[in-house]
């Protein structure tokens, strides 16, 4: 009996071998492609995900977003042998497509594997791909806007203008009741247009809505408003039917209709496995598309709740629940590390995330880079001063070593083990001790609430000889209209006085400049950062193509002659910069009711019974929503449901200025705006505690003293 108790024990202990050895295959197997770029453990486990399961990755600011999403490609096709054709990747902007495809043409592990991925045709905006499934062809699309970053700055498309100036000829015979022949009135229609079609609710819709709703008519301003944007609503169609175009909506409208029947089979046979990048941006039509394409459940996607800014254009962070519904609990990634900013700086903006009362899911990054610099608070008199301080900090900047950078590459060296990183970081850290990198103008940038105060901002600095960088439209604007002498009069002037040949390459120039970086003259600063980075783009340059640069006039001839030259201050919105990363980042007009913005009801919208993509819970205190005429209502604390929405997205789209960092964060606050009205500090500033965190802020009062300012506003 023993002798058989042993040979049992034996066996068993050899079975639960066998079994771990199994489980360890299953858990690990061998590799066919081990990937060149270095990913930490959840940019690994999402990339090894298997293709086959639904995958939400949960991606905060600076976590290597990007990197995961290409390397999951490389990963689907290298060892999980999905043939790159299958592959979709789905992103927001045109900006996000053209960069992801140059990516992966370009990866070197696609190239040593011998694989041409056809980014052309797999990474695509859901509006390029619907332009294909639709058939549509050049000249077929209307389009509305050329910008709208929510803040009342609207500027309609020269398709827009024209359809306005017919309205406006037109405007009596539709007998609107409830809004005026103006440019605002046809805006609040566009908007609740595109409000209706965003959540797949055309014409009938609002008609049977009205027609429930009628007895309502005479009390309720709200429904007579709708009656207007029917009457509308119809002219709007004809107009596009006439002249034979769509707008974006309407792309993303009838692609969900014809993906039906055959059509719809078809489509879904096209990919193995579908990848949705910054998906928090997607509105209803979106997700739409998304499910009716992976009915498999074979699909990624990347996005952060904490960055959904976008909610006058559809977007919800309720589609992060909607995914998890949809696709039966999906597995669930958090990429961490922010590998952009400072520790500082990472711990304020988790700080902004947990002092929202009401929100329990904020997804708290961390990060092993540098302490950093404390983050820097300053209050103003008034506007002029904020903007005068804008200059004076960037023009003491630029020029000056970049020891930041040097910081942070001797952070990183410190922080791993890894032979071929200390290698590599060993070599920078050389290279830049050998010739340290100056800080340029194109390392800053100024983030706004509004259009208005950017475009105040860009007027001050152009007008103060600050160079411009236009981001959207690749343009750099040198010279003001108004500047005299021009920075190409000041640069000739220069050559002469030091007698430089224009032959000669651009590095005697730019040590010339060198000697100039403390004189009292801005300009000399200002030229040799133009200089400094136009050396970098053109190494082998001869100062006579510098000297054309400067010159030209006209800024779209400088982006025809010099396409990759672009070193200017960048000022733009907040909604603007999202995805991007500077080193210096001012955030500026910190002050209640503009940042975060003052909540304004829309004078269009879609009813509550019509909305699809709704919120659920209140956003204060988490009771059921429910839907009244208007507005959505809660019963337990009778709030103002899209006031307390408008709120988060404002604290979410602060968060997002403050996480564009690396290195240096400054925010400003004047006390009187441009008007002369005294404004009180953003509640946003409270909620980082800038007058009691004195480990990680330094608060300055410019204001105290009211004779050191002339109480004027620029």
């Amino acid at each position: 009996m023993i002798i058989i108790a042993v040979i049992a024990i034996i066996a068993l202990v050899v079975c639960l071998c066998r079994y771990k050895k199994n489980q360890k295959t299953e858990a690990e197997p061998e590799l066919k492609f081990k990937t060149s770029t270095p990913l930490d453990k959840e940019q690994y486990e999402a990339v090894r995900y298997p293709y086959d399961k639904p995958l939400l990755v949960a991606a905060g600011p600076g976590s290597g977003k990007t990197r995961v999403v290409a390397e999951r490609v490389k990963d689907l096709i290298l060892n999980q042998d999905i043939q790159p054709e299958k592959i979709l990747c789905m992103t927001f902007t045109k900006a996000g497509e053209a960069a992801m495809q140059r990516r992966l043409e370009n990866d070197p592990d696609l190239k040593k594997h011998n694989i041409i991925f056809p980014a052309r045709s797999q990474v695509r905006t859901f509006h390029s791909l619907c332009y294909q499934l639709l058939g549509m062809k050049p000249g077929q699309t209307f389009e509305i806007q050329q910008y709208n970053d929510d803040d009342d700055e609207y500027e309609f498309h020269p398709d827009m203008k024209e359809w306005e100036n017919k309205l406006k000829d037109t405007w009596k015979k539709y007998n609107f009741t409830k809004f005026d022949n103006n440019k605002q009135s046809i805006e609040d229609f566009s908007d609740g247009v595109t409000a209706f079609k965003v959540e797949k609710r055309g014409i009938q819709d609002l008609s049977e809505y009205l027609e429930r709703n009628k007895e309502d008519r005479n009390e309720e301003e709200f429904i007579q408003k709708l009656e207007d944007l029917l009457k509308y609503f119809k002219a709007y169609e004809q107009h596009l039917d006439q002249l034979q175009k769509k707008d974006f909506n309407d792309y993303l409208l009838e692609t969900v209709e014809k993906l039906v029947g055959q059509f719809l089979k078809d489509q879904i046979k096209k990919y193995e496995h579908v990848i949705i990048d910054e998906f928090q941006d997607n509105n209803y039509l979106q997700f739409e598309i998304t499910k009716k394409i992976t009915p498999t459940g074979h699909i990624t996607v990347v996005g952060d709740r904490n960055q959904s800014i976008y909610s006058f254009q559809g977007a919800n962070v309720e589609i992060f629940n909607k995914f998890k519904t949809h696709y039966q609990k999906p597995k669930e990634i958090y990429l961490k590390h922010n590998y952009r900013s400072t520790q500082k700086i990472v711990a304020l903006a988790n700080r902004l995330l947990e002092k929202d009362p009401n929100e329990n899911h904020h997804d708290k990054s961390i990060t092993e880079n540098e302490q950093g610099k404390k983050i820097v608070i300053f209050e103003f008199c008034n506007t002029k001063d904020e903007y005068e301080f804008f200059k004076q900090k960037i023009i003491s900047k630029i020029g000056e070593e970049f020891q930041e950078r040097l910081t942070r590459l001797k952070t990183l060296q410190s922080n791993t083990s890894d032979p071929a990183l200390l290698s590599k970081y060993d070599g920078q850290i050389a290279k830049f001790e050998e010739n340290p990198p100056k800080i340029k103008l194109s390392d800053f940038i100024i983030l706004t609430r509004t259009n208005k105060t950017k475009t105040n901002i860009i007027n001050y600095l152009k007008g103060n000889g600050i160079p411009i960088h236009y981001r959207r439209a690749g343009l750099v604007i040198i010279d003001d209209s108004k500047t005299r002498p021009t920075y190409g009069e000041r640069l000739k002037f220069f050559i002469g006085e030091h007698s430089l040949n224009q032959k000669s390459h651009i590095t005697e120039l730019v040590a010339k400049l060198v000697l100039y970086l403390d004189d009292e003259d801005i300009h000399y600063r200002i030229l040799h950062s133009l200089a400094s980075s136009f050396m970098e783009k053109k190494s082998n340059a001869k100062i006579e193509e510098f000297v054309k640069f400067v010159e030209t006039p006209n800024p779209k001839k400088r982006k025809t002659d010099f396409p990759k030259i672009r070193d200017g201050v960048e000022v733009t919105t907040a909604h603007s910069v999202k995805g991007l990363e500077f080193p210096f980042v001012i955030l500026s007009t910190s002050y209640q009711n503009h940042f975060p913005l003052k909540f304004k009801d829309r004078e269009m919208k879609v009813p509550p019974e019509l909305l699809r993509m709704e919120t659920k819970r209140c956003p204060k205190c988490g009771g059921k929503i429910e839907r009244g005429l208007e507005k959505l209502e809660c019963p337990d604390c009778d709030c103002d449901v899209e006031e307390e929405l408008h709120n988060k997205e404002e604290r979410r789209l602060y968060y997002v200025g403050l996480t564009r960092a690396f290195y240096e964060l400054i925010i400003t606050f004047p006390k009187k705006d441009r008007e002369d009205i005294e404004r009180s500090r953003s509640k946003f500033l409270g909620d980082l505690e800038y007058s009691t965190d004195e480990e990680n802020i330094f608060y300055q009062n410019e204001c105290e003293d009211e004779e050191n300012s002339d109480g004027k506003d620029g």
